[in-house]
C-alpha cells in the first residue's frame, strides 16, 4: 500500500441527513491484483473506496455502477462495506494526474450518493 497525495468527497444521505464526506491530502493507493484501489477514512471512521480496472486506457471513460466487475464504489461504515449499485463512474487517466474522477448513485441500503469527485496526483 502507498500513499498520494489528492482528494475524496462524496455526499451522502445518513440516516435522514445529508453527510458530508471529505479527504483531502493523503490517500490509500494500492495493486490489488486484477485492480487498483483508492481509498480513504475520514476522522468519523466511515470511508469511502474506488475500485478501478487495469486495463483502463488513457483518456476519460464513463462507467456503469452495479454492472458485474470493476469499477466498484463501497461506502465503509463500521467495518462493513455497501456498495453502490446504480449509478455512473467517469473516470479520466493520465494528464496531469494518475487518474481524476466523479460519481453518484444509491447503494445497497438505498442511501443516495452525489457529487462524488476523487483526483489522485501524479506519482
Amino acid at each position: 500500500m502507498s500513499f498520494f497525495n489528492g482528494h475524496l468527497h462524496a455526499n451522502m444521505e445518513l440516516d435522514g441527513s445529508t453527510y458530508e464526506f471529505r479527504v483531502d491530502g493523503e490517500l490509500e493507493y494500492r495493486d490489488a491484483g486484477s485492480c487498483y484501489l483508492l481509498s480513504a477514512h475520514d476522522e468519523n471512521g466511515r470511508g469511502l473506496s474506488i475500485w478501478l480496472p487495469r486495463s483502463m486506457p488513457e483518456g476519460q471513460q464513463e462507467y456503469d455502477l452495479g454492472e458485474p466487475g470493476y469499477p466498484e464504489v463501497h461506502f465503509m461504515l463500521r467495518r462493513s462495506l455497501s456498495p453502490l449499485r446504480s449509478g455512473v463512474l467517469s473516470v479520466t487517466v493520465g494528464g496531469d494526474v494518475q487518474c481524476a474522477g466523479t460519481f453518484g448513485g444509491v447503494d445497497e441500503r438505498g442511501r443516495t450518493f452525489s457529487g462524488g469527485s476523487f483526483r489522485l496526483e501524479k506519482y
